[in-house]
């Protein structure tokens, strides 16, 4: 019971830290790409940094079930 709540507890934080870093990169991106269309070094929008984001929800997601099913396991054994 104890080894699946400090699991739960563990994945929650991973999820968090997850998102930090996926708003951090995002934000990065984006930044640098208008920084680059401003000097013309590109043509691309930098709208098109968004799709790094793309990775991060995929792996959000799982870590939200993995969470789900973790506290459902831990409900049960209580």
């Amino acid at each position: 019971m104890k080894k699946i709540r400090n699991a739960l507890y563990s994945c929650l934080a991973a999820t968090v830290l997850l998102f930090g870093a996926m708003c951090a990169n995002v934000g990065y991106a984006y930044a640098n790409a208008v920084c680059a269309m401003k000097h013309h070094y590109t043509s691309a929008p930098p709208s098109i940094a968004f799709l790094i984001a793309i990775p991060y929800s995929f792996a959000i997601a799982i870590s939200v079930v993995v969470c789900i099913i973790l506290y459902k396991k831990d409900k049960r054994a209580s």
